[in-house]
């Protein structure tokens, strides 16, 4: 209900639509502090390293050997698939960075976006829309293909918003050109394969394998240093992808960038350049988002930050980006705070 109300509302002045006795109370500053490791731990971790090391040893990989070769040919050979298979998802994780490199150094085919996304709902008559909402998912989505819930969120929002608000889905966050996992990839086949298993069961741990993959992707656009590049890269897509769905530069309507999980660093980081771009008004609804603060917190007009206080990933962001410590006084994340820029807004006793 208060993602909608922020949707429908827009602009400033209309903020007051949010429920403000939430906002009063996500507004109170917020303490971490850290657990002492319980000794359960240490000697689990005591347990794997001596579970490693005995099947490091000589007899055990001699064990190892006698057993592999008593398998018989066709297990074998699944065997040694599956190994290939696992060395060549890895290698493909491990260049994830490359992806982006390659893209700023002009390696990639320059030609039209491919996939520019698609509406959420179709507009009534010909009129140009008022807002422009573009919903980036998290870093579980190897496809275009997205979870039952998700799809339940995005048709409810779109029922709930003005018919001249179009929201567009679609959009691959972690692709330097909104390129799917699962297509015209050295890997698709592999990774249609695993995608097909999250979609079915997200916790299945194979699922895991698309979330690390993204989660380097997510990294590469949180550091300073390489961030702006994968940043760009990503305005670049919304930019025409807005432009395929009837975007009007000059006419500086607005753009709202849902970001769920890992979506909501990688809008945050694309605001800067797509601002520039545009030269419209952006806003962000980070739903649990894990962000660093480094790029796009001063250029954002509003940022949403909706989060359950049981949530326990996103608490990750404010204690490993010190740019959001709150001793970082200087930094663009506690910069905006002060301008009133972020609004932290409870989902309520929730993970």
């Amino acid at each position: 209900k208060q993602l909608k109300q922020i949707i429908a509302a827009g602009k400033e002045r209309t903020v007051s639509h949010v429920n403000q006795d939430i906002l009063e109370e996500a507004w109170a500053p917020i303490g971490y502090r850290r657990k002492n490791k319980p000794p359960i731990a240490l000697i689990s971790l005591g347990i794997i390293v001596f579970a490693i090391a005995i099947v490091l040893s000589p007899p055990s990989q001699n064990w190892i050997a006698l057993t592999y070769n008593a398998l018989a040919k066709t297990v074998r050979i699944a065997v040694d698939l599956t190994i290939v298979a696992a060395i060549a998802l890895f290698v493909s994780i491990l260049f994830t960075p490359l992806e982006a490199l390659s893209w700023w150094a002009g390696w990639s085919e320059d030609r039209p976006l491919e996939y520019p996304g698609t509406r959420v709902k179709d507009p009534k008559g010909d009129l140009p829309a008022s807002r422009y909402v573009v919903y980036l998912d998290g870093i579980n989505q190897g496809s275009f293909q997205y979870l039952p819930e998700v799809n339940l969120l995005l048709d409810a929002l779109a029922e709930a918003t003005p018919s001249d608000v179009l929201i567009v889905k679609g959009i691959m966050p972690y692709s330097v050109d909104n390129r799917p996992l699962t297509e015209n990839r050295l890997l698709s086949f592999l990774w249609r394969a695993i995608d097909s298993i999250a979609i079915k069961n997200p916790t299945h741990p194979v699922a895991a394998i698309v979330n690390i993959r993204n989660l380097v992707a997510v990294a590469v656009a949180a550091d300073p240093r390489y961030g702006p590049i994968q940043n760009q890269a990503l305005a670049q897509v919304l930019f025409e992808s807005l432009l395929h769905f009837g975007y009007r530069v000059g006419s500086k309507a607005p753009i709202t960038l849902i970001g769920y999980s890992g979506g909501g660093q990688m809008s945050l980081g694309a605001v800067s350049f797509l601002k520039q771009a545009t030269g419209a008004p952006i806003e962000v609804i980070s739903l649990a988002g894990v962000m660093s603060g480094n790029g796009g917190t001063m250029e954002v007009e509003r940022l949403y930050h909706l989060v359950g206080e049981k949530d326990l990933v996103e608490k990750i962001g404010a204690i490993m980006f010190p740019g959001r410590w709150q001793i970082a006084i200087l930094s663009n994340w506690n910069r905006a705070k002060r301008r009133g820029k972020i609004n932290f807004i409870s989902l309520g006793n929730v993970a």
